[in-house]
């Protein structure tokens, strides 16, 4: 993979952070083009992908649902209203991007928004909401000495009953697709599930612990998928853990930490 410097203007000024961190999709992604992920961390772009801006509104509008839900409102009935509530939440977090948005051939933001209150209205029309812990909720963990401490954000965390009826802690991350999904890449949800035993999250609530990805997709006809999986710490979690030691091992990627 390669990256320009096409549609970058100036440098963004250097911030000293409160504390050295490092975040799996920072390292992900100096991995996947280092030139690339320089740019993105010190210059500003003049422009941003619809694909983000959509993202972070699709994002927006669902934490809205289920801070609601949390509220004990009635949200995911029919008749509630509460897609087209959603919908104008992720019209007005949309419209909060300043810079130029960068669309595909056959997308402008007219046709983004009728998409999204599409996508909207599957989504609370099959959503089955379980009791929830926290919404963006912020890990911090020291996976091991030579490196500093890994940070992320849970989108969700809710406790649902599985189909042998006994309740588990479910960590969740809210994904929009343009396509359907082969199989979603769990290695960060099981850095995130090692975190949250480390920090104790999960032996709060003392019940077994399940990862899942919520998709929908951006197709003529929205999907709404969850993928469901049990994290094997002996087994599962040390995969992953590898997988990101071998990300962290990459030349030069050591003196760049104070830029993640």
């Amino acid at each position: 993979m390669t990256a320009t410097l096409e549609n970058v203007t100036r440098r963004i000024p250097d911030t000293k952070p409160d504390k050295l961190h490092i975040s799996y999709s920072q390292v992900k992604s100096y991995c996947m083009c280092s030139l690339k992920w320089y740019c993105s961390r010190n210059f500003e772009a003049e422009s941003v992908s619809s694909a983000l801006v959509f993202g972070k509104a699709w994002h927006a509008a669902v934490e809205m649902f289920y801070q609601r839900h949390m509220q004990g409102e009635t949200v995911s009935q029919p008749g509630s209203g509460t897609a087209s509530q959603l919908h104008a939440m992720f019209i007005t977090e949309y419209e909060k991007e300043t810079k130029p948005i960068c669309y595909g051939k056959s997308e402008d933001k007219d046709s983004l928004l009728e998409k999204a209150g599409q996508m909207l209205t599957v989504f609370c029309e099959q959503v089955k909401p379980g009791r929830v812990v926290a919404i963006e909720e912020e890990v911090r963990c020291q996976l091991a000495h030579e490196i500093p401490e890994l940070l992320g954000y849970i989108d969700l965390v809710e406790i649902e009953t599985n189909e042998q009826g006994q309740d588990e802690l479910v960590l969740v991350d809210f994904k929009t697709a343009a396509r359907k999904p082969d199989s979603p890449d769990y290695n960060q949800l099981i850095l995130y599930a090692l975190a949250a035993h480390r920090t104790g999250l999960a032996q709060q609530y003392n019940l077994p612990l399940s990862l899942r990805f919520d998709y929908i997709t951006k197709t003529r006809n929205p999907e709404y998928l969850q993928f469901r999986f049990k994290p094997d710490h002996s087994q599962a979690c040390l995969l992953a853990w590898d997988e990101f030691r071998c990300y962290l091992s990459k030349p030069r990627l050591a003196v760049q930490w104070l830029r993640l």
